[in-house]
C-alpha cells in the first residue's frame, strides 16, 4: 500500500518528534479567508476614520484662526479710516525722511 502524505508535516524519526508534530497539528487555521478580510478591511477603515478625524480638527482649528485675522483685520482698516487726512497730504506725510549715508558710514 502506498502512503501519500496530504498534509505536508515531515514523518518523525523516532517517538520523541512525533509528539510536537502532534502538537503542531492541532493548531489549524486561525480564521477563515473571509474572517480576515473583514479584519483588514475594518482597521482600514478605523485607520480612515481617525485620519478623518484629525483633518477635520485642523479645519475647525484653520476656520477659527481665519476668523479671528479677518476680525483684526476688519478693526485695524476700520481704525485707519475714520482718522481723515485733510485734503492734498499724502498717507506718508507724517514719515521723516531718510537719512543716506556714504560707504563710510557718514551721514551726507
Amino acid at each position: 500500500m502506498i502512503r501519500i502524505n496530504l498534509l505536508g508535516a515531515p514523518k518523525p524519526k523516532n517517538k520523541r518528534a512525533a509528539a510536537s508534530a502532534a502538537a503542531v497539528m492541532e493548531m489549524g487555521e486561525v480564521g477563515s479567508p473571509k474572517m480576515k478580510v473583514l479584519i483588514v478591511l475594518g482597521l482600514a477603515a478605523l485607520l480612515n476614520l481617525g485620519y478623518w478625524y484629525r483633518l477635520d480638527r485642523q479645519k475647525q482649528d484653520i476656520a477659527a484662526k481665519m476668523q479671528v485675522a479677518d476680525q483684526r483685520s476688519k478693526a485695524r482698516l476700520s481704525g485707519k479710516k475714520s482718522a481723515s487726512r485733510p485734503s492734498g497730504q499724502s498717507v506718508h506725510a507724517d514719515r521723516q525722511p531718510k537719512k543716506f549715508h556714504s560707504r563710510r558710514g557718514l551721514e551726507l
